[in-house]
């Protein structure tokens, strides 16, 4: 009988002790939402839960704020019912894009969301039509950032593993081997700013220090480094030859490809620096974005206003194949011309090597007229073995031929 008890109490901790450590196991997944990338639009999507009930998929933004599409509420109506407060109407829209729509703004409000097990509180929202107004292939129904109110707790960018978690401050430690620095900036506007200090070498081996200036950290940029035309570091890059263009809204982003030492001990082989001429408002000059911050699991502390760095074992570049090379630019001057503004100055630009300059105005692609070319029919052209354009330069008509080359490579 003794031999017996002593069999059953042997079985019962060895069950009680599983069960322990399976429930951790459990508490500790239920923490972390796994997220997910989509290379077409290349933003973090996080399975969420709105108000502890609603499910919904949401873009994780540093340099964004808290949206909610305006479909997905017109569905979940449940969402704006509890708040009681009448909204404010705004223009809003990216910081990347001059393009503005129509949206309502609701502050001073209590809006929950659940990340992993953790609740977070909100006090404003935006609400637009968002999946129309935004590249969202992910079909993400909002945005979430970190409240600037936060103050007690760590947000965990897990890249190793893709996961979003929030802990506690109280008794939290960065792992081993993270480079930590302070997070600046205002404590009430929801963008946050870091110092890094870089040294970077160029295919020639020319060298750049970038030291002392404040980079805002935007996940919602897919590039790894942003820097534009009032950057002192700009002309470094500009002279360039070796730039890869590629197109970006109405415009352009020219890419080059670097050696990169973060704090003299870090080292990050084909890092990208992009440029940009175009003005994007309210953004700094300096950016860091998804894939700079992908080199590393991100900790967010605001409760001391850190940020830490833990390289990840593995860097895998997040690349849109699809995004297309920059060609040249159109634009309807205000006599109602169609003038080529600028022609992109690299030797694979085959609309260069056959003839286009910048100030050529522009009366037919393919024999129609100009004014019917949208970039849906210009993008058809592209896939034609010859694209054909009657210009008029200074004053004398002109036919130029390009042809087009199907082996040319996409992708940024």
């Amino acid at each position: 009988m003794k031999i017996f008890m002593n069999h059953i109490r042997f079985y019962f901790i060895i069950i009680y002790s599983a069960t322990i450590v399976l429930g951790c196991s459990q508490n500790k997944e239920t923490a972390r939402a796994y997220f997910t990338i989509d290379p077409k639009d290349r933003k973090v999507s996080v399975p969420i839960y709105l108000n502890d009930s609603i499910p919904a998929n949401f873009t994780f933004d540093t340099g964004g704020q808290l949206v909610l599409d305006s479909a997905f509420n017109a569905n979940h109506p449940s969402i704006l019912k509890h708040l009681r407060i009448s909204p404010d109407t705004i223009p809003t829209g990216s910081g990347w894009s001059k393009s503005r729509v129509h949206g309502l703004f609701f502050k001073n409000i209590y809006q929950k969301l659940k990340i992993g097990n953790s609740l977070v509180n909100y006090t404003s929202m935006t609400v637009f039509n968002y999946k129309k107004n935004s590249n969202n292939p992910s079909g993400d129904e909002g945005v979430f950032n970190i409240p600037p109110e936060d103050s007690v707790n760590v947000w965990e960018l897990n890249f190793d593993y893709n996961y979003l978690e929030v802990h506690n401050a109280d008794g939290f430690k960065m792992p081993e081997n993270t480079l930590i620095y302070p997070l600046l900036g205002p404590k009430n506007i929801p963008r946050y700013y870091v110092e890094l200090p870089l040294k970077i070498q160029d295919s020639d081996g020319d060298t750049l220090s970038i030291a002392k200036k404040l980079f805002c950290i935007d996940l919602g940029m897919p590039w790894d480094i942003a820097l534009n035309t009032i950057n002192p570091e700009f002309g470094f890059f500009e002279k360039r030859t070796d730039a890869v263009w590629t197109k970006f809204l109405d415009s352009y982003t020219k890419h080059y490809k670097v050696k990169c030492t973060l704090s003299d001990n870090f080292s990050m082989d084909s890092l990208r620096i992009y440029t940009y001429k175009y003005y994007n408002y309210p953004y700094p000059s300096y950016t860091i974005g998804l894939n700079f911050l992908k080199r590393f699991n991100v900790f967010f502390d605001m409760k001391n206003r850190r940020l830490g760095l833990q390289p990840v074992k593995h860097f895998q570049r997040v690349i849109n194949p699809l995004h297309p090379r920059y060609y040249f630019n159109i634009q309807k001057n205000t006599t109602g011309k169609y003038i080529i503004t600028d022609v992109a100055n690299y030797k694979e630009n085959y609309f260069k090597t056959a003839g286009l300059r910048k100030g050529d105005e522009v009366i037919k692609i393919n024999d129609m007229p100009i004014q019917s070319v949208t970039p849906i029919i210009f993008n058809k052209f592209l896939r034609k073995d010859i694209m054909v354009f009657d210009l008029k330069r200074e004053g004398d008509l002109q036919k130029i031929t390009v042809k087009i080359n199907h082996n040319e490579k996409h992708g940024d």
